[in-house]
């Protein structure tokens, strides 16, 4: 089944924008929940959020490309950290040590196939 997106209603941009400043555990908690969800599909992106902005009577989908997932793993491991979600800490340090050994392996058989060619 297709990863949901988790659903965020605010009544405005700036409400959101204070979300963020603020580092709202409900931001980090989507943005990994839906990296960790995407990872073994075949999938190019991540859906992680869908807000919904009363004000605006708009709803703004966030994603982040799989190129992308690394970093987003990482700026938010500290985030679990700190709420000391130690059983997701360690999910998520393990599936970043699994993406960058197959990132590591994809840029060798790449410079491997290079090289065979010249």
């Amino acid at each position: 089944m297709k990863h949901q997106p988790t659903k965020l209603t605010v009544e405005d941009l700036e409400e959101f924008t204070s979300m963020i400043k603020n580092q709202d555990f409900r931001l980090a908690k989507a943005m990994v929940e839906g990296v960790l969800a995407t990872i073994d599909t075949d999938e190019d992106t991540a859906h992680l959020l869908a807000v919904e902005v009363k004000s605006e009577e708009a709803t703004y989908d966030i994603t982040v490309a799989r190129e992308d997932f690394i970093d987003t793993l990482e700026q938010n491991l500290p985030h679990y950290v700190k709420e000391e979600e130690y059983e997701q800490c360690r999910r998520i340090v393990d599936t970043l040590d699994e993406l960058k050994e197959s990132t590591l392996s994809t840029m060798i058989e790449n410079l491997l196939e290079e090289k065979s060619k010249k």
